[in-house]
């Protein structure tokens, strides 16, 4: 059970509380045709992502963890059975879950599920989150329900990491002792508020509690350092990959920084690699963590050095043999990339799968481990230990029964690439053996399932890509409990699939090409399948795909054919047919012949005719199966298909029968088709001796009446008495039938039928069918094309150019028979015979041409017009056109466009001058004249606008002249593309730009593209005429949209929005679009003036009231119209937010108190309304009191203030102006300033005398009488300091003089009976920090009471955390210093206790130590009080000082440092001990410390 949180960049949304079924099967495109069994959709693709699945097999279900969702399916059919939503929640990583126990703001937070575990122990489904810390929640496996009541608490311990995209892992391995499981977890630090701290690296966790729920995921073992590591560096990057359990020992595999090692310290590198880390499963277990680096290199030792996802299973046997291991032994399979940059924590695109024996694993593990204590070398993690620390030389440690320090491998388990993979990101990885095989599945950044088949330990082939999800990550994958099936979730779907296609692969050669190898080829059933979908004991009648075992094919059968009425016997030729069994030929239901075995195939016969089927109707033949079977079986080893043949059933001529596929004659005695078993006395065996018509090629107009000729062969003279030769034609669906004549063998001659021929069909002509009967019954065979061709001369032609043109062209008799002009009859087309009197026929020629229109009518002086001469009778064939001439300059005539009579197309020639002239049409010396001139002209161009344009096109570009529409085709190129014309008058052309590419192909790097502008002329083709206008246009990069400013409004409209970008001057007319939904309901735009740099152009709001539906605020979005940048247009696909457009109600103005203000001297004006500033600022207000502006000052969301103009005492009216919006809230009433100032000094002075009088006057008095007491005092205290200085000299004097006694003989005869008592560090410590109260220091863990939260050490741990932030304890002890209630003594324990907490780290004291002095130091000179140090420790300070210096002279105490302290201290202890020494307070008389003196006399002895 593992699940793993990735980083999933997908834009967040809120999810809904009712979701959605989205049960989709057989809805996904997988390559080679596999189908999925099952397929679960996100409810909401853009909002709903999965990160995390578990299976709970004892139920059947398989539970999903998303965004803000868990959901329970059905395993097998993966249909919803269960839903509920975890999020979104209010939240900060500042913030303990517990409801107001924060004062910081709790954001509305999307909850990503990080850790998911089905308990079916417990019946209870594990789920942690991003949200609350990483605390999880026990919810119930069958209804998904927190579990709540009397003993069931929610744990409350954080677990997961409290960031989305920050690495958590968890998987259930084996605890303590080994048949026990708890929870694994790695989490990696967020930096994410104080509290991410609380949460270990990594830790090992309850999957059971005994009195209460709440005690679920606390820690495995008794002490918290048992079951947890934390990093002193919280800042290291940790990427947890895989974990598992394996031979007494658990393992992380992780991606993280690499460590690089001098001869004096450890430091942690850039660059990041793949490593595995192991603790033993014992009572110890997080206090033997060692870490070894992991690499897996390919080709030319290239490193693959972040490790993607792992796996552990057992090997196939040839895999096994290949590793030489066995079996039964584990291997780990690991999947690599390189980082797509130098030092990057991200993989790019290539891939590389390696392969480690968990045997070499344990090996590189235990020589770690034997380096390190065989040797003082460094430890190797300076994120965990000190960068300095060194192993201890000593014996190795066993699991569970010693404790080791923390070690940093640094020999790496080393693995060569089996396949290296391009143009993939490998996101999951699991794999089992099959046969003697091994498979991997592996799952892709891109939503594909790779299929991999291991050959040995350092090869491997892909034999299947899968698409899943395209686009989106297989986040993991499981395998059902048989291993027929995988789970694959990706972060939209989960699918179940099976593990193999065989059943699409429909032949033996596709099957074992697959190399897949849960496929095979089954002999008997005859169809690709797994080994147990073939229901054989025989193993040969299976072959397993990518061996080198060949099918069993059947080839060929010898004849391919036979005829129903006789035995033939067969041989069936079928290659690696198995040997050593006996055979069968079955043909379909219709009897079983035996076989016998040759080495090629078998040899069987064909059932007797009696057996088989009779053959009769339309078809000739029947197809049945031929089956080879093992005859001891009945199985079916090869099949194909066999027909049987009858000749005499459905050949009625004789070339149909010769031309049978089958082995068919003609009977012309009978005049049957036959077969080999028919005899026959001059049977016809080649098509060529059948009567047959050959290529005839006949034509006739309708209203005539004529015989034809056919071409034939072999026509046999009909006997005397018999039905002679008849034609039969099929005119539109009438039959003709005409008397034939047999002329001679090899022509046959039609007799014209008594009616003329006709059809009804409106066409030009139509196609008749002919066929030859003879006898009455055979019909003779059409071996080549023998056409009839029925056509109608008036059909489409109406003058007589066009009906000659049917003579030459087509071969058709047709003539225009002409009428005078004084016939009532109409001149027409007709068949030369069928033109009655007076019409005269005109076969050869035809009246003089006429011009009915011409266009264009003028061109360009260069030429190259094409124009269109319509008329009639322009000539048979173009070579009638002798010439065309335009204003007597030749035009020449366009072959490809002539049309017959009707139309001349001839392109212009240049011309000197811009002349005008006839138009002129030569037909084979006839001429005809246009009625109007044709004119050239002179183009010319004189500006273009605009001037730039984007890159994507969609410019509208106006290009301005004269005569700009002479001719037949304008064109415009911009930069080699065509800029598409939609308007051409005489003065104008507009022109729509295409796409092109700004992108140079000069490169810099790979990732680096340099983009220029591209500047070219503008050329404008007019026929031939070519202009370049001096004016150039130039291609920008498309204009792009960074965001906007503001991005609020209000419905009324009339402010401005600022949109910022790049190249917004690149598009004259831009637009913005303001749609009120995301679908477009209702959309209004407004022209944008970009006469900026171009990052930036200005929009004027427009009023929406019409579109807001009613709504005083929604959400709106924009878009922009630049010309053709499609991207653009609809913003809110590639920026939602950055499109939003947040709409607030209109800014109301409230009327004045009855309808009047009044501003004083100091000219403010004071306005109240609502909704002021919550679209608008300052500046877009505009106030007018009269005719002069208000300035305005402060606005909030109810008032504005401004600033009016000084002006004589009078009423005006006010006028408020927001966008389009008017205000007029009354008038405001003016006083004179002068008049207010004169009132004003009045009240000053008279105040100002009366403060005076009231203040100086006791305070003159009080004085006097303060001088006179403080001089009084000041004699007084002159007079105690006199005598109190006597009488200290008298005692120091006495005191010193007792002091010079000599006291080495004391010290010579006491010292040496005893000797210095040197205390251990700890009891040194504790005796230097609580002198008064050592017990205050004792301190030891509880190893277990009843109800035991951790609560408590994950807060110190917290605090301890807060100590190293050095403004944090800065501010802490300043504000316990200035606590006045806070006692000296409370002052001295803290500073102690900070030793404690801190002593290992004794720069950081020094450091805070000087800060503290130097604010000390401040402040007494502050003061300009002298500070007598270490006197008295009346500050944190100064304890801290003394503390440190205790600290740092501990090591010299031992020597001569120590001994001299010792003897001074027994001198002091002599000499106070001369004097009297109180019992109870120890003050004595010749105490050091004037606290403990003793100043009265005491008589003792």
């Amino acid at each position: 059970l593992c699940v793993h949180s990735t980083c999933l960049d997908t834009v967040l949304n809120n999810m809904i509380n009712n979701i959605c079924l989205a049960f989709v099967i057989s809805s996904i495109a997988f390559a080679y045709g596999q189908t999925p069994t099952a397929t679960y959709t996100s409810p909401n693709v853009g909002s709903v992502t999965f990160q995390n699945m578990d299976i709970d097999t004892s139920s059947n279900r398989i539970y999903i963890g998303a965004k803000n969702a868990i959901y329970s399916l059905n395993a097998t059919t993966l249909t919803m059975i269960t839903s509920v939503s975890t999020g979104p929640v209010q939240d900060s990583p500042f913030c303990s879950p517990l409801p107001g126990s924060c004062a910081q703001q709790r954001n509305l937070s999307d909850n990503y599920n990080k850790i998911l575990i089905a308990d079916s122990t417990g019946n209870k489904l594990i789920v942690c989150g991003s949200v609350n810390q990483g605390r999880c929640r026990i919810r119930n496996l069958n209804n998904l329900a927190l579990i709540t009541g009397a003993g069931t608490e929610q744990p409350s311990y954080y677990v997961a990491a409290n960031q989305p995209s920050a690495s958590t892992l968890a998987f259930v391995g084996s605890g303590v002792p080994n048949t026990t499981k708890v929870l694994y977890v790695g989490a990696q630090y967020t930096q994410r508020g104080f509290f991410s701290s609380a949460v270990p690296a990594l830790s090992s966790r309850s999957l059971h509690h005994q009195a209460s729920q709440s005690d679920l995921l606390n820690y495995a073992n008794l002490l918290p350092t048992e079951s947890n590591i934390k990093f002193t560096d919280r800042s290291y990057p940790v990427r947890y990959v895989s974990g598992f359990s394996h031979g007494g020992y658990t393992y992380f595999a992780t991606v993280q920084k690499a460590v690089t090692i001098t001869s004096t310290r450890a430091n942690i590198a850039n660059n990041y690699v793949s490593k595995l880390i192991r603790l033993c499963n014992g009572q110890n277990q997080f206090q033997s963590y060692v870490e070894t680096p992991l690499e897996c290199r390919g080709a030319n030792s290239r490193i693959y050095n972040l490790l993607e996802a792992a796996y552990v299973t057992k090997p196939g046997s040839n895999l096994a043999t290949s590793l030489q291991i066995s079996t039964s032994s584990d291997i780990l399979i690991a999947v690599f990339s390189v980082s797509n940059a130098t030092n990057s924590p991200y993989p790019s695109t290539d891939a590389a799968v390696c392969i480690y024996t968990m045997q070499s694993v344990s090996s590189v593990f235990s020589t770690n481990i034997n380096n390190c204590y065989g040797s003082n070398i460094l430890v190797g993690l300076p994120y965990i230990r000190d960068p300095t620390a060194r192993c201890q030389v000593g014996q190795v440690p066993q699991c569970s029964s010693q404790i080791n320090p923390v070690i940093g491998g640094t020999q790496s388990i080393y693995g060569q690439a089996l396949l290296e993979i391009s143009q993939h990101i490998i996101t999951s990885v699991i794999a089992t053996p099959v046969r003697s095989n091994t498979v991997l599945f592996l799952g892709t950044d891109k939503g594909h399932v790779l299929k991999l088949r291991v050959n040995s330990a350092t090869s491997a082939s892909q034999y299947q890509d899968l698409t899943i999800d395209q686009n989106y990550p297989i986040i993991s994958m499981q395998y059902t409990s048989n291993k027929n099936s995988i789970y694959a979730l990706s972060s939209t779907k989960l699918v179940l699939i099976p593990v193999h296609n065989c059943n699409t692969h429909k032949n033996c050669d596709n099957c074992m090409t697959s190399n897949d190898p849960y496929c095979g080829w089954c002999t008997i059933a005859n169809r690709c399948t797994s080994r147990n979908g073939c229901n054989t004991v025989n193993e040969a009648f299976w072959t397993q795909s990518g061996t080198t075992a060949r099918c069993v094919d059947l080839s060929l059968v010898v004849p391919a054919s036979a005829p129903v009425g006789r035995v033939t016997s067969l041989k069936v030729n079928i290659a690696n047919l198995p040997t050593n069994t006996q055979y069968q030929c079955r043909f379909g239901p219709y009897g079983t012949t035996d076989a016998s075995q040759l080495p090629d195939g078998v040899r069987c016969n064909t059932p007797t005719s009696n057996l088989l089927p009779t053959i009769t109707g339309a078809q000739d033949n029947i197809v049945i199966s031929l089956s080879v079977v093992d005859r001891s079986s009945t199985f079916t080893v090869a099949t194909t298909s066999f027909t049987f043949y009858n000749c005499s059933v459905n050949y009625a001529s004789c070339g149909k029968c010769l031309q049978s596929i089958y082995n068919c004659n003609w009977c012309p005695q009978t005049n049957q088709c036959i077969d080999g078993s028919t005899s026959c006395t001059s049977s016809i065996a080649s098509i060529d001796g059948c009567p047959a018509l050959i290529n005839t090629t006949v034509l006739l107009s309708i209203g005539t009446r004529k015989n034809f000729n056919i071409n034939a062969r072999n026509l046999q003279p009909i006997p005397v008495g018999n039905v002679g030769y008849e034609c039969l034609l099929n005119i539109d669906g009438t039959q003709l039938v005409l008397m034939g004549r047999r002329i001679a063998s090899n022509a046959l001659e039609c007799i014209a039928p008594l009616r003329e021929y006709n059809y009804a069909t409106s066409a030009e002509s139509i196609q008749a069918n002919l066929q030859v009967r003879y006898l009455g019954r055979l019909f003779i065979y059409k071996e080549s094309n023998v056409t009839v061709t029925l056509y109608n001369c008036r059909f489409g032609r109406g003058d007589c150019s066009v009906c000659l043109a049917a003579k030459q062209s087509k071969g058709y008799n047709c003539g225009w028979c002409e009428y005078s002009q004084q016939s009532v009859q109409t001149s027409v087309c007709t068949h030369v015979e069928k033109c009655s009197f007076p019409g005269t026929i005109q076969s050869q020629s035809c009246p003089g041409p006429n011009i009915n229109s011409v266009n264009p009518i003028f061109g360009p002086i260069e030429g190259g017009t094409i124009i269109n001469i319509t008329g009639t009778n322009l000539g048979i064939t173009f070579s009638d056109v002798t010439s065309v001439t335009v204003a007597g300059l030749s035009c020449r005539p366009i072959r490809e466009l002539y049309k017959v009579s009707y139309g001349i197309f001839c392109n212009t020639t240049a011309s000197s001058s811009d002349i005008q002239g006839q138009i002129t049409v030569n037909i084979k010396g006839v001429a005809a004249t246009y009625i109007r001139n044709w004119q050239y002209v002179r183009t010319s161009v004189s500006s273009v606008y605009p001037s730039r344009g984007p890159e994507s096109g969609g410019t509208t570009v106006t290009i301005t002249g004269q005569n700009l529409n002479a001719g037949l085709t304008a064109k415009v190129t911009i930069a080699d593309k065509a800029c598409i014309v939609t308007k051409r008058s005489a003065t104008t052309i507009e022109c729509i730009t295409s796409p092109t590419n700004v992108t140079n192909s000069l490169q810099t790097s790979r990732r680096s593209i340099i983009k220029r502008d591209i500047t070219s002329s503008v050329t404008i083709q007019i026929d031939s005429a070519v202009i370049q206008p001096v004016q150039k246009f130039t291609y920008t990069e498309d204009p792009t949209f960074i965001g906007m400013y503001p991005n609020r409004a209000f419905p009324a409209g009339g402010l401005y929005v600022t949109i910022y970008g790049t190249n917004l001057n690149s598009v004259v007319s831009p637009r913005m679009i303001i749609s009120t939904g995301i679908q477009q309901q209702a959309t209004v735009s407004s022209l944008c003036n970009n006469n900026f740099q171009g990052g930036m152009m200005r929009c004027p709001l427009p009023n929406i009231t019409d579109s807001s539906n009613g709504l005083a605020s929604f959400t709106a979005y924009i878009s922009l119209i630049m010309d053709g940048v499609t991207s653009l247009r609809q913003l809110y696909l590639n920026n939602e937010e950055g499109s939003k457009l947040y709409y607030t109600p209109n800014p109301n103005v409230n009327p004045f108190a009855n309808d009047e203000a009044s501003v004083g001297s100091n000219l403010i004006l004071a306005i109240t309304g609502t909704n002021l500033n919550r679209a608008a600022n300052a500046s877009d207000y505009s106030i007018l009191i009269g005719s002069q502006p208000c300035s305005v000052s402060t606005i909030n969301q109810s008032h504005i203030t401004c600033t009016a103009v000084q002006r004589q005492s009078q009423i005006v009216s006010v006028t408020v102006t927001v966008g389009n919006l008017v205000f007029r809230p009354g008038n405001v009433q003016f006083f004179s300033a002068e008049q207010q100032i004169r009132t004003t000094i009045i009240i000053a002075v008279t105040a100002s005398v009366a403060t005076i009088l009231v203040i100086i006057i006791p305070l003159i008095i009080l004085y006097r009488r303060k001088s006179a007491q403080n001089r009084r005092t000041k004699e007084t205290l002159q007079t105690r300091l006199n005598r109190m200085e006597s009488q200290v000299a008298l005692e120091c004097k006495t005191a010193f003089a007792e002091l010079q006694t000599d006291m080495s003989e004391y010290l010579k005869s006491d010292l040496s009976n005893f000797s210095i008592p040197y205390l251990p560090f700890n009891v040194y410590a504790i005796k230097i920090l609580f002198p008064d109260n050592e017990g205050y220091a004792m301190h030891h863990f509880l190893n277990h009471r009843e109800g035991r939260r951790y609560d408590d050490d994950d807060a110190v741990i917290i605090f301890g955390e807060l100590l190293y932030r050095k403004k944090f304890l800065k501010v802490y002890l300043q504000t316990i210093e200035n606590q006045h209630d806070f006692s000296m003594k409370d002052r001295c324990n803290v500073a102690s206790l900070l030793m404690i907490a801190l002593n290992h780290r004794m720069d950081y004291v020094t450091e805070i130590l000087l800060f503290l002095m130097q604010e000390l130091i401040n402040k007494s000179v502050a003061k300009n009080h002298p500070k007598l140090i270490l006197r008295r420790t009346e500050c944190i300070a100064e304890k801290l000082l003394t503390n440190w210096l205790a600290f740092f002279f501990y090591p010299y105490f031992f020597g001569s440092i120590g001994d001299s302290l010792y003897v001074l201290f027994q001198a002091i202890k002599q000499q106070v001990d001369k004097g009297p020494v109180d019992g109870i307070t120890t003050d004595a008389k010749h105490s050091l410390s004037e606290d403990r003196l003793i100043r009265q006399k005491i008589d003792y002895l």
